[in-house]
C-alpha cells in the first residue's frame, strides 16, 4: 500500500515545551544565539508533515531535512522508547555512563525522542540547562524549567555556537545518521574544551549465551531487513558492529575515550542459578514491535502481510522464554581537549 502524507494536525497531537513563556534569558542559556541567526525553537505546524502507514506516524522530513527517521513517532512507539530507557536505568543503574560535576551547566540531548531522558537528566541535575532536539516534536508539554525541546536535524550544522555545552548525550540513533564523522565533528565543536560526549547504542543483532540464533530465524531476518533498508536511505545499522562510535570520536580529536559493553535483555529470561524470578524485560519494546519494524520492511518491499506473519514469529521468538535472549548494547564517551598553549 502507497503511503500517504497527512497535516500534522490530522494525526495524534504532539505538543512541544513553550519556550517563550518560560522566557529564559537567551544570554544565559544559549537557546537562540545560534551562530547564522536561525531559530530552532518554533517550527509552524503547517510545515510539519507526518507520513502515515497502515495507521503508524512516521516523520516526514521537511524541506531542508537531510536525515530520514525509521521509526514510528506515535504513542505506542513513544511508550516502547520510553520502556527502552527504563530498562537501561534499571540494568545500569544510572542515566549516564560519564561521571559529571553535581553542579553541571549546560546539556544537549541528540535525538531525544519522547524527552524522557531529557526530563529525568533536568530532575536529576537542577543547576543543569538541558535541550533536547529531534525531528519530531512528539516530547510533552509539561516538563521541568530548566528542560527545553527543539527541533533539529543533526545530519545538518548544529544551530549553536562554539563551545557552548559542558556535556552532549545522544542514544539510539543507529539506522538515523547518514554520516557519523561530520555529526561527531559538529559535537565536539559545541562542546566547551573539557566537556564530554557520550553515545550509547544498542546493536540490532540478537544473541544468546550459546551465541547468535538460527540464521533462518526470525532474529536474524531482523537483521538483515535493517541492514537492506539502511544501505537503501545510506544510514547504517552496524554501528556497534563496526565500531563507529569510538572511531568517529577519535577521528575528531576526542580524548579519554572510554567504552562500556553490557547485555541488553529481551523478552523473558530464565531463573538464574538461585531460583530469581523471571520478568519480561522492555516489555514496551516488545508490545510495538511493529514501530521498529514496519517502515524499513515495507521500504525494501515487503507486503503488509509479510511484514504480520514477519512480527508474528518474531515476538515468539524474543517472548518464549527458552533462552536468554539480549543484543550488545555499548556506551562510548569522550572528552574535548583543552587547547595547548604554544611556545
Amino acid at each position: 500500500m502507497e503511503a500517504q502524507t497527512t497535516p500534522r494536525s490530522a494525526a495524534e497531537e504532539p505538543t512541544t515545551a513553550s519556550i517563550d513563556e518560560l522566557e529564559e534569558d537567551d544570554a544565559d542559556s544559549g537557546l537562540a544565539d545560534d551562530d547564522e541567526g536561525r531559530s530552532t525553537l518554533s517550527l509552524d505546524e503547517d510545515t510539519i508533515n507526518y507520513q502515515v502507514l497502515r495507521g503508524r506516524t512516521y516523520h516526514n522530513s521537511y524541506s531542508e531535512s537531510t536525515t530520514v527517521y525509521w521509526g514510528a513517532n506515535d504513542k505506542p512507539q513513544s511508550k516502547a522508547m520510553n520502556s527502552y530507557n527504563d530498562t537501561y536505568r534499571d540494568f545500569t543503574g544510572r542515566m549516564q555512563r560519564a561521571e559529571l560535576a553535581p553542579d553541571i551547566q549546560r546539556v544537549l540531548d541528540i535525538g531525544t525522542g519522547t524527552g524522557s531522558w531529557a526530563v529525568q537528566f533536568g530532575e536529576c541535575f537542577p543547576s543543569a540547562t538541558v535541550i533536547g532536539t529531534d525531528l519530531s516534536p512528539i516530547q510533552p508539554g509539561m516538563v521541568p524549567p530548566n528542560v527545553f525541546f527543539e527541533v533539529v536535524d543533526c545530519g545538518e550544522k548544529l544551530p549553536y555556537k562554539d563551545n557552548r555545552f559542558d556535556y552532549v548525550h545522544m542514544r539510539f540513533l543507529s539506522g538515523s545518521i547518514r554520516n557519523w564523522d561530520s555529526l561527531v565533528a559538529e559535537i565536539l565543536r559545541v562542546l566547551k574544551p573539557g566537556g564530554i560526549f557520550e553515545s550509547s547504542e544498542p546493536s540490532p543483532v540478537i544473541e544468546t549465551d550459546h551465541g547468535r540464533s538460527d540464521e533462518n530465524s526470525a532474529c536474524q531476518q531482523l537483521v538483515r531487513i535493517l541492514d537492506e533498508y539502511g544501505k537503501m536511505v545510506d544510514q547504517t545499522f552496524a554501528v556497534v558492529r563496526n565500531g563507529l562510535q569510538e572511531d568517529c570520536m577519535v577521528k575528531a580529536g576526542f580524548t579519554d575515550i572510554q567504552v562500556k559493553t553490557f547485555k541488553f535483555p529481551l523478552g523473558q529470561w530464565q531463573p538464574d542459578e538461585n531460583g530469581k524470578e523471571t520478568r519480561p524485560w522492555a516489555q514496551g519494546m516488545m508490545d510495538d514491535l511493529e514501530g521498529f519494524i514496519l517502515r524499513p520492511a515495507t521500504s525494501i518491499g515487503w507486503s503488509w502481510n509479510e511484514v504480520q506473519v514477519f512480527l508474528a514469529l518474531l515476538r515468539k521468538e524474543i517472548m518464549s522464554g527458552k533462552m536468554n535472549l539480549w543484543c550488545l548494547h555499548k556506551d562510548v564517551w569522550g572528552r574535548k581537549p583543552h587547547p595547548t598553549l604554544e611556545t
